[in-house]
């Protein structure tokens, strides 16, 4: 059985639902829209009404002072999970599902795809994905300059470059051209009061991509948000048939994230970080207790969280676990390819 068809079978009972979220949309929906070769424009602001131009902290990438190239965009087997580390920008949702696309090698394939290098500039350039007419996908550049790669790497970003000096600079370049990308579409309220400040472009954006959802930023990413199986699902179907799933959307090549809420009031520790996504690596059945287990990737790169004092990225929880004490809120699971 596949997910679209699993999702889409008549429950045998009716639990109470959960809280209504705002509707998806189209974007949603396992079929894929074709993606647009024309990048799609945003309109331009009214006369007399254009925002103050921020602050730049960037020289446009001169070639000849370029540190990085396409060489050091990935290790010898490409994009890997273990090439994120996050540590001081609040944007688990984004480099967990960098993660999550970096377990298999359809993903890798989008991850290359979605940058370029420039050797007479000694830039890169990043494509997403933004929400266009009729809820259609659209593909954006934004380009990332050697002075915003060092900027992330200073400020603690989601790559290992910034902690040991060394490791594939993928994860730096394309978090800092998520910051970019939310600069440049932020509100006129929200420029105008980075305007006043005095704060950077590059400020602004790293301060608007702090905290979000997995299934947004996979969208950012690909073009879709995926489908999410979230608590409801789990208590209607049970844990068995939710690990079928799961194994069956990562032997696809499909990337899924693990999304957290707080335990409820009372309940112990679960071992996982509250209000934080998580790669899942993969779900299994404990031989000697039975339990269905969920083995996850930690972007921090440690578990020095709460119930956990781990150096080691990887956690493994049971899935009834999390489910029955609140701390569970989505799986989200990648498109196809």
């Amino acid at each position: 059985m596949d997910i679209g068809s699993a999702l889409a079978r008549p429950a045998r009972f009716d639990p109470p639902p959960p809280p209504p979220e705002p509707a998806p949309g189209p974007r949603s929906e396992l079929p894929q829209p074709e993606r647009p070769s024309t990048p799609y424009e945003l309109p331009p602001f009214p006369p007399g009404l254009e925002p103050p131009a921020l602050p730049h902290t960037d020289d446009a990438g001169d070639a000849e002072r370029a540190n990085f190239t396409d060489a050091d965009l990935y290790g010898p087997d490409g994009p890997e999970p273990q090439d994120i580390d996050q540590d001081s920008i609040g944007d688990c949702y984004f480099v967990a599902t960098l993660a999550a696309l970096a377990n298999s090698p359809e993903g890798d394939a989008r991850i290359e795809e979605s940058i370029t290098y420039n050797e007479e500039t000694g830039t890169f350039t990043v494509t997403f994905y933004e929400e266009g007419p009729l809820g259609i996908p659209v593909p954006v550049q934004v380009e990332v300059t050697q002075d915003d790669i060092q900027d992330n790497l200073e400020r603690g970003g989601g790559s290992t470059v910034d902690n040991n000096g060394a490791g594939p600079i993928w994860p730096a370049v394309m978090e800092a051209a998520y910051a970019k990308h939310a600069a440049q579409n932020a509100t006129l309220p929200e420029r105008l009061a980075a305007g006043v400040a005095g704060i950077s472009e590059m400020d602004l954006g790293y301060q608007l991509i702090e905290g979000g959802k997995a299934r947004d930023a996979l969208f950012d990413l690909t073009g879709t948000q995926g489908t999410d199986i979230d608590n409801a699902f789990v208590d209607r179907w049970g844990t068995g048939f939710t690990m079928h799933l799961i194994n069956e959307a990562l032997a696809d090549g499909r990337s899924v994230t693990l999304s957290t809420d707080p335990e409820h009031d009372g309940a112990s520790e679960d071992g996982l970080a509250d209000n934080h996504v998580y790669q899942v690596e993969r779900v299994y059945v404990d031989e000697k207790t039975g339990e269905v287990m969920v083995e996850l990737r930690n972007p921090w790169a440690n578990n020095n969280t709460e119930g956990q004092r781990n150096d080691d990225p990887i956690v493994t929880v049971p899935l009834s676990q999390i489910t029955e004490d609140g701390g569970f809120e989505y799986f989200n699971i990648g498109p196809k390819g």
